[in-house]
């Protein structure tokens, strides 16, 4: 309890920032003394502009409630149809007061009211869907999340939102990207009685005077909040306990202020629960930008960002700052975001893994322990200077620290027949430089230019060791030590890019518009590194990690944009110029080459919120530089993959259809989307023998690689019931090469989902969601076939206006060809939290894996190995916790 005292000590100068709320409750009935639900309240303080005006509903017991911040005389009126209006003053001097009104039915016809205020729970307009927060308030939402799961078009998932079936892609707060724009921060903690409603922006840009020419697929969820949030201090703080040495501790403040902003969020747990999505990192690093398409970043910073409970203990601990403010009158924004996340992960797996080869199968079973830290911390600085309506310029600058740790142990058996165990460890530390520019001019009300400039530095040292008690590769691999053969890899990679940016725009008239660009983009990776432990007889370099690897990409671009009515074009054509060279320790490889690559975009707007768009793209991908590299890269006991020195690459053509319907009227949304991807050759995986030890290899075939995918889904919300079905169909063709001999596969999964949601004030909130997904393969010698089922069961509901229960439960079932040994999995939790009235504390008590489920099993399917996969779970955890509001 130490942790806690001092966490909550710590914060005690934020509570007292809160202010006095002034609390009016009441009562609204007919001459008849019958509560009448649904009538309106609207409160508009008198004598100040300060209060902002207050709209509400009395719910099904005719009862209402308002909250005020200060000391006053308010101006009060209550309607509803088919009753006389009824307008008083009331002067507001106590914390809490108490009214009661009786609204008269009134003779006067429908025809003849005057509506004063016109209240819509959806608004739509030409790229923005308004959803109004109170009208999908029941008052048992915490957090942003809660909001979004009532309103009808959204779902979560490992805190992404999307939208539509859609990704959103920046999360803004008050037009202002939230910690960079990730969703999984803001929705966890944004507290769900700030927010006065939700916008959905679709090509949304964040440059006001670009906006005219500038074209962009994004989505984006801006979050307004109410008046009486924009220049307050609130968040909550959070500390819980449990058994099995369980704990939680989390706090969350917000600071909003016309020209000052700030957030810190920390949180400290024991029970598997993230804090950062890849989204998240991503946009701190600010790697997304909309010139260039060569950014990179280490992989290992999301490796573990998700929550993860299907572990045997998982320990996460976050601290995050973010400040805005505005200088130089207001011309000068200066944004600042910084964050620190560590985890450590304990995890069990048994591994049942069959390989197909044309003329043999094998069987092995595995058991891995592994121990794992990762550590990284970033900061970015980022100023935005807009000196006049015509001209803005922005500087952003990245620093990322990344200090990932992995020790596994694993024992294995083949055929009953090899045994052996083995220990792998490995590590890294990395860091990396971000610089980029970015300026906008106006010229005329016809022409426009940008110019943007990258430089990216990155250097990483990583080193990987493996050892075993018994010898592997036996007949490819000579240790220097044979009693305990093993193998140790240093390895240092530094890399930059520079990329550079001019564009033009010239607006012809209303319909057409011209866009000049020219593009350069170049990457130069320097490799060093040596396995030792092992040697090769034959060739002195096969474990030489040495490389220079350097691409660039320079093009010339003409974009030609039309507008007719309803319908957006944007057809372009580029020139590029690509080079490529790879140098190893005894081989060089050269490619020089001219490109042409078209991009189609087509937008109709078939009316509002219902759209058909249609998008074709062509360009050329080089191979990545562990493809070309031709030494051994020994990444498991029984694993080496080997590059190819003189690799090419792939021409790719990809075409999408996607349409949208959203039914204001019905809450009724309509998706389907269909995407071909298509590449002149295949990039095949070798095996130059039929073992269970994999030399593996790559290579290119000259022959078309193809790639379908289908989704489909419908949603509408009949009373208080809102169906959903959604289903997708994906196809893949691929080849595998074994023992010299070429085989086509090909693979296809099938998913359908269905969920019924059932939602009514004063009764439980519950939510069926069900899953199948069928995938199966024609396999080098046979087909082979997996199923997943997956039911999900959730429920909330608030009891006596003071309690309130959460639970969800997630049964699956997986099935390799029909053979079933074991197949479900049950994981449920519960929450029951008690807070009583407008109290700003709340108890509660969770309970995660209640029923004390110790393992789920995941299946999958490769070209030639089917996998089923065990994987021992944290224990029954029970929590008492208390959460105080700001």
């Amino acid at each position: 309890m130490s942790r806690t005292l001092i966490i909550f000590f710590l914060f005690i100068p934020f509570l007292t920032l809160a202010q006095t709320k002034y609390v009016l409750k009441g009562v609204v009935s007919d001459e008849s003394h019958l509560h009448l639900s649904h009538a309106s309240i609207i409160a508009r303080a008198l004598g100040t502009d300060t209060q902002p005006v207050q709209f509400s509903k009395t719910d099904q017991d005719g009862a209402f409630v308002l909250n005020f911040n200060q000391q006053g005389t308010i101006e009060i009126v209550f309607s509803r149809i088919g009753y006389t209006k009824v307008t008083d003053t009331i002067k507001i001097d106590r914390t809490l007061q108490e009214i009661k009104v009786n609204l008269i039915k009134s003779s006067t016809r429908l025809s003849e009211v005057k509506i004063d205020y016109k209240y819509q729970a959806v608004q739509i307009g030409k790229d923005t869907i308004r959803f109004m927060a109170d009208y999908f308030r029941d008052g048992s939402e915490r957090k942003l999340q809660d909001l979004l799961e009532k309103m009808p078009g959204f779902s979560m998932e490992d805190g992404r939102v999307k939208f539509q079936g859609k990704i959103v892609n920046i999360t803004l707060l008050e037009n202002e990207r939230f910690f960079g724009g990730g969703s999984k921060i803001a929705v966890e903690n944004i507290p769900a009685d700030a927010v006065d409603n939700v916008e959905m922006i679709s090509r949304f840009s964040e440059n006001e005077m670009m906006k005219a020419v500038q074209v962009n697929d994004q989505l984006a969820m801006n979050i307004k909040l109410k008046a009486n949030k924009k220049n307050f201090v609130f968040g909550d703080l959070e500390t819980a306990a449990g058994n099995h040495e369980s704990y939680k501790e989390h706090a969350a403040l917000f600071y909003y202020s016309p020209n000052k902003t700030g957030s810190f969020i920390a949180d400290v747990n024991s029970i598997g629960l993230g804090s950062l999505t890849k989204e998240d990192i991503t946009r701190v690093q600010s790697s997304e930008l909309q010139y260039f398409n060569n950014t990179s970043s280490n992989q290992v910073l999301y490796d573990y960002a998700k929550s993860n409970q299907r572990v045997q203990s998982n320990i996460n601990k976050l601290a995050t700052i973010h400040g805005t403010t505005k200088l130089l009158d207001k011309r000068l924004k200066v944004t600042l975001y910084a964050l620190y996340s560590e985890n450590r992960v304990q995890s069990l797996q048994d591994i049942h893994n069959n390989y197909t080869f044309p003329d043999s199968n094998f069987f092995e079973k595995r058991q891995n322990r592994n121990n794992q830290k990762n550590g990284v911390a970033l900061a970015n600085i980022a100023l935005k200077y807009k000196q006049n309506p015509y001209f803005n310029v922005d500087y952003t600058v990245d620093f990322d620290l990344t200090n990932p740790r992995l020790m596994q142990v694993s024992t294995m058996e083949v055929d009953h027949l090899r045994f052996s165990n083995s220990q792998k460890n490995e590590s890294a530390r990395a860091y990396s430089v971000k610089q980029f520019l970015e300026g906008n001019w106006k010229h005329s009300v016809r022409r426009y230019s940008t110019f943007a400039l990258q430089h990216q530095f990155s250097h990483n040292k990583a080193q990987f060791k493996l050892s075993s008690d018994k010898a592997f590769f036996e007949n490819t691999l000579n240790f220097l030590d044979e009693n305990r053969p093993g193998i140790f890899r240093p390895v240092k990679r530094v890399e930059n890019l520079f990329n550079v940016s001019l564009k033009h725009y010239l607006v012809l008239d209303h319909r057409h518009q011209l866009h000049f660009e020219l593009n350069s983009q170049n990457q130069i990776l320097r490799q060093e590194g040596t396995t030792m432990g092992v040697l090769d007889s034959i060739n002195s370099n096969i474990f030489n990690h040495d490389q220079h690897y350097r691409t660039g990409n320079t093009f010339l671009g003409l974009y030609h944009r039309f507008t007719w009515r309803k319908l957006n074009t944007l057809i372009s054509f580029k020139e590029h110029f690509l080079t490529f060279d790879n140098k190893n320790s005894d081989s060089k490889y050269e490619n020089n080459r001219l490109s042409f690559q078209p991009e189609i975009d087509i937008n109709y707007e078939i009316g509002p919120s219902n759209t058909v768009s249609l998008k074709y793209k062509q360009d050329y991908l080089y191979p990545k530089y562990n493809e070309m590299n031709p030494s051994y890269w020994i990444n498991d006991y029984n694993v080496i993959f080997r590059g190819t020195d003189s690799l090419s690459g792939q021409m790719q053509h990809r075409i999408r259809l996607y349409y949208r319907n959203f039914d204001i009227a019905r809450l009724r949304m309509l998706y389907f989307s269909s995407t071909v991807q298509l590449k002149n050759k295949i990039k095949a995986n070798i095996l130059p023998f039929s073992k269970v030890d994999q030399l593996k290899g790559v290579t290119l075939l000259d022959r078309p690689d193809f790639q379908m995918m289908h989704m489909i889904g419908y949603s509408i919300r009949i009373g208080r019931f809102e169906p959903e079905v959604s289903s997708s169909f994906l196809n893949m063709k691929l080849a595998q090469i074994i023992s010299n001999e070429t085989f086509d596969i090909r693979q296809n999964t099938f998913s359908t989902s269905a969920s019924l949601r059932w939602r009514k004030p004063r009764y439980p909130d519950i939510k069926a969601s069900w899953s199948h997904t069928i995938s199966w393969q024609y396999h080098i010698a046979n087909r082979r076939t997996f199923t997943t089922d997956k039911l999900d069961l959730s429920a909330k509901y608030m009891v006596a206006k003071s309690f309130n229960i959460r639970t969800d439960w997630s049964f699956e079932k997986a099935i390799f060809d029909k053979n079933q040994s074991n197949p479900i999995s049950i994981l449920a939790n519960l929450e029951l939290e008690y807070n009583k009235g407008k109290s700003p504390f709340s108890f509660y008590k969770q309970g995660f894996n209640i029923l004390g489920n110790d393992r789920y099993r995941v299946l999958q399917l490769t070209e030639y190995i089917a996998t089923e996969q065990i994987t021992y779970v944290m224990p029954r955890v029970f929590m008492l916790g208390l959460r105080y509001k700001i």
